[in-house]
């Protein structure tokens, strides 16, 4: 039977053990020590202390750390811890290549997009990742040289990032303006507990530390609520993976407390609870793109309507003003005009003899405006229909420029409103305007 305490983070932990005969014996590893200098090489401190069946034994325990106490002692057979540990370390190795995986693929997606909350969602995982396996002791086994690297130091850049990744990704700017503005408050706290640190005030930065991390779970939460409130729907993936981490914290937190039984589940639950966060942050970021991909669609489709919309104005704008024009021509200066032709005749009729060639003008210019008049608003189309509207402009302009032309078109009345009636009505005569005056056709069809 063997004692382990599992503590790998442990500045130093000695064991004392006292046997029945008031004889004691003491064992002193530390967390920091090099795996190759450990009497069994674990994760763990495993202490390989005599413990005889049938006999009485107390043993102390003495710990210091600069780093918070988080800590629980199995007395077992090596077998047993063997087997277990053994489970656990599979379980865990799983989770953080779960985690590394996707690490790594929202590294490329950062260099092919270069969007910055890629960028704090690495910076964010990577540092999550270092945290569980320096509280699970594995971390030690690769950076045993690195006795300043712990929970205490680790936690408030796992928050630095976090808070970056969390107004980032939620744009807070817009859909959550108060946490946008605490921001830097928040930022400014994380770098309190490593000042402590650095000092040499380890239970001052513990403190601090861990107030942090709980404080920022209703940072976190706070922030997705008010941005799915406002619509941004990529939020709710948000809320599930960082959900998911306060309550695998929640469970490691209880379980640390002796509250809730150790287990596979309870002593990975902070593997468990970063490898989830990992997986639907992933989500969250893609769904994010989705998002804003169909909202810029949903932009650019508006703005084709709204184009389209202004255009129909436009033309109508443009055809009510020509209509008005041509019917000031028409109903007044064409009136006017034929008034003065009226005139010159009575005067020619009464014995006076007139200036022929001044009559011959005035009825060129009352048909000149006739012509106007028509061109600027086809009277045709609200007497006759769009159909005979385009019989009679291409008779008048072949006849006018003397073209021999057959036209044949069927009833298409029915398949254009007014507006477009009016669209396909100049557009044939544009056609046939660049006929007369390019082409210099003398027949067609």
């Amino acid at each position: 039977m063997v004692p382990e305490v599992k503590g790998g983070f442990m500045n130093q932990l000695t064991v004392y053990q006292v046997s029945e005969s008031a004889r004691v014996r003491s064992l002193t590893l530390t967390g920091d020590q090099h795996f190759s200098t450990k009497p069994i090489q674990s994760s763990n401190l495993i202490f390989p202390l005599a413990l005889p069946k049938g006999t009485r034994t107390v043993i102390y325990v003495r710990a210091t750390t600069k780093t918070l106490i988080r800590t629980s002692m199995t007395i077992s057979t090596m077998q047993k811890l063997y087997e277990d540990n053994a489970r656990i370390s599979y379980g865990d190795g799983f989770f953080t290549a779960v985690a590394v995986a996707l690490l790594l693929y929202n590294l490329f997606v950062y260099f092919s997009l270069r969007e910055k909350v890629y960028l704090y969602y690495i910076g964010y995982i990577s540092t999550a990742i270092l945290h569980t396996n320096l509280a699970a002791g594995h971390a030690q086994l690769f950076l045993p040289w690195l006795d300043w690297l712990n929970t205490t130091t680790i936690l408030p850049v796992v928050s630095f990032f976090s808070i970056l990744f969390t107004n980032s990704f939620l744009q807070t700017r817009e859909n959550a303006p108060l946490i946008y503005k605490i921001r830097w408050g928040v930022i400014a706290l994380c770098a309190v507990p490593l000042a402590f640190y650095v000092a040499g005030w380890y239970a001052a930065g513990i403190t601090l530390s861990a107030t942090l991390i709980f404080a920022l779970f209703f940072y976190w939460i706070l922030a997705a609520v008010i941005a799915h409130k406002k619509g941004f729907a990529p939020a709710i993936y948000y809320l599930i993976g960082f959900g998911a981490l306060v309550l695998m914290s929640i469970i490691f937190e209880f379980k640390m407390k002796g509250w809730l039984p150790e287990s596979y589940w309870t002593e990975s639950s902070l593997f468990i609870g970063a490898a989830i966060e990992a997986v639907v942050l992933s989500f969250a970021l893609a769904s994010k793109f989705n998002f804003y991909k169909k909202e810029k669609e949903r932009l650019q489709e508006q703005a084709y309507q709204q184009a389209i919309h202004f255009s129909s104005e436009l033309i109508n704008m443009q055809e009510a003003e020509r209509k008005r024009i041509a019917s000031e021509l028409h109903d007044s200066l064409g009136q006017k005009m034929v008034l003065i032709k009226n005139r010159i005749l009575s005067i020619s009729m009464a014995g006076t003899p007139p200036d022929d060639s001044l009559a011959q003008h005035v009825a060129e210019a009352i048909q000149e405006i006739r012509n106007i008049s028509y061109a600027l608003r086809p009277y045709q189309l609200d007497l006759l229909g769009l159909t005979s509207s385009v019989k009679s402009l291409v008779e008048e302009c072949c006849n006018a420029a003397q073209i021999d032309y057959s036209l044949q078109t069927d009833n298409i009345d029915a398949f254009f409103n007014n507006d477009a009636s009016i669209n396909v009505y100049r557009i044939i005569q544009e056609c046939l305007n660049n006929i007369v005056k390019h082409a210099a056709a003398k027949t067609s069809a």
